[in-house]
């Protein structure tokens, strides 16, 4: 799993004097590297990097009400809004359903739909896929719809599918 985040410059007295310990939080002992960038946009770039370089995959999916950023890379995986009159997007960024139960893209009803989402995500996945997949990125709370919450145990099984995909 990969870990990212963004630190305004602005919030920081000293941004070049910010050590890797204190980025990483409890993360820190197990950090080979760190990559410091100005924005979110530049830690999910740099999210969406280093899963290509570690799988040598090149498919990137996203639920299809996330909001990733206006960077170019970044746009390409946001599929909630800033899309449209853009230009040309990365050919291998894909939309999934969102785990959203109260306007669910399956017109299922959580819990008895046992995480419908979930199956149709991998099952587009593996549908869509042209070569090894690269990453799902995703946000913890869906911000662009309003605070969209996921149901509770949704996470740990993209979690526990992802390395796995073709037989989830």
């Amino acid at each position: 799993m990969l870990v990212h985040a963004a630190l305004a410059q602005q919030y920081l007295q000293s941004p070049g004097n910010l050590t890797r310990g204190e980025a990483g939080g409890d993360h820190a002992g197990s950090l080979a590297q760190s990559l410091f960038g100005e924005s979110a946009s530049d830690a999910n770039e740099f999210a969406i990097l280093v899963a290509r370089l570690f799988t040598g995959g090149k498919d990137v999916f996203s639920p299809h009400v996330s909001y990733h950023g206006l960077s170019s890379g970044s746009r390409s995986v946001t599929f909630a809004g800033g899309r449209r009159n853009h230009g040309p997007l990365a050919s291998d960024s894909h939309a999934i359903p969102a785990p959203y139960c109260y306007r669910c893209p399956l017109a299922a009803s959580f819990p008895s739909c046992d995480f419908a989402c979930l199956g149709a995500s991998f099952e587009l996945i593996d549908a869509q896929s042209s070569a090894q997949t690269a990453a799902v990125i995703t946000e913890t709370l869906f911000s662009a719809g309003g605070v969209i919450d996921p149901p509770a145990g949704c996470w740990p099984g993209y979690a526990r599918c992802a390395p796995i995909a073709a037989y989830c």
